[in-house]
């Protein structure tokens, strides 16, 4: 008997094995675009990080906290509305997105020992954090700046324009 074409059980055995192949090939892509998606938020946060940091080691006072508390916080969605120039620097996504706090830590140990009289500084906490799939997630730094003073801008460390 002279056979031509393939039975019907050959045909459904090929397409589960394609279809199992698929299957495993669409998992990794879907992997590796919510691997992308976290780096982007990750990148973005740290983008926003280094922004505030040089703002406060500037002694920017819409980013220092004042005298009277010990950090400053902006929330999801204010960020473009307290500062509109991060819509302008076109390096960033979508700032509200994020939420960031700053938190004055005090006066670092090593400021005040060794015969080192720094008391003007500061030690600043910087987080910035952003909602992904896996629920919240911060980047943070830290850094030393200038004392806040009550009532105007505190002066930005020697050597910071």
């Amino acid at each position: 008997m002279n056979r031509r074409g393939l039975t019907l059980i050959e045909v459904m055995v090929a397409l589960a094995v394609l279809g199992i192949a698929l299957s495993a090939f669409m998992l990794l892509i879907l992997g590796n675009m919510r691997q992308n998606v976290e780096s982007g938020g990750r990148t973005e946060a740290s983008q926003l990080l280094n922004y505030f940091g040089r703002r406060l080691v500037g002694a920017d006072d819409e980013v220092m906290p004042d005298s009277a508390s010990t950090y400053r916080e902006w929330n999801y969605g204010t960020l473009t509305t307290n500062f509109p120039d991060l819509t302008s620097e076109g390096n960033f996504a979508n700032p509200n997105l994020y939420r960031a706090r700053i938190t004055n830590e005090g006066t670092p140990t090593w400021a005040v020992s060794g015969g080192l009289n720094l008391s003007s500084l500061r030690a600043y906490r910087i987080q910035v954090c952003w909602r992904g799939a896996q629920g919240e997630s911060c980047v943070e730094a830290r850094t030393v700046g200038a004392a806040p003073v009550a009532g105007g801008a505190a002066a930005p460390l020697p050597g910071i324009n």
